[in-house]
């Protein structure tokens, strides 16, 4: 093996390990974008349990009919903004989920690509080193 093909070969296996190192950085950042949707789905776990002891108290301390009447009002409207947290939730973990595949998927077409090319580039060299060898 001559020293342009050693070079080429580390080379090579240098982009491969930037590779892998882009792959896990991109592995990384799902994995902390998870934890942050997941504390952000605890801090609205914590905050509708808040709005329901609030709710409880209020209940618990009502004297007049109107006074239920803004309390119905105003858990409507909660209600109405926890369903559409949570639909707006489910979207961006959705779009967040296919972008973290369509990166994974990239990553592998990648990788699969620098391997086929260092296969043929493996081949072609111990056919090379034959016909050297056979003269």
């Amino acid at each position: 093996m001559d020293e342009n093909t050693a070079q080429q070969l580390l080379e090579e296996m240098k982009e491969i390990k930037s590779n892998v190192a882009s792959v896990q950085g991109d592995i990384n950042n799902i994995e902390n974008n998870m934890a942050s949707m997941q504390g952000d789905i605890n801090n609205i776990e914590n905050n509708m349990a808040s709005m329901q002891g609030d709710i409880s108290n209020i209940e618990n301390n009502m004297a007049t009919v109107q006074d239920v009447n803004r309390i119905d009002n105003k858990l409507d409207s909660i209600t109405e903004h926890v369903v559409r947290n949570s639909e707006h939730l489910s979207e961006l973990t959705e779009k967040q989920n296919l972008k973290q595949l369509e990166n994974i998927k990239d990553s592998q077409e990648r990788q699969e690509k620098i391997l086929e090319t260092l296969a043929l580039r493996s081949i072609e060299q111990e056919s090379a080193l034959k016909d050297h060898r056979a003269k």
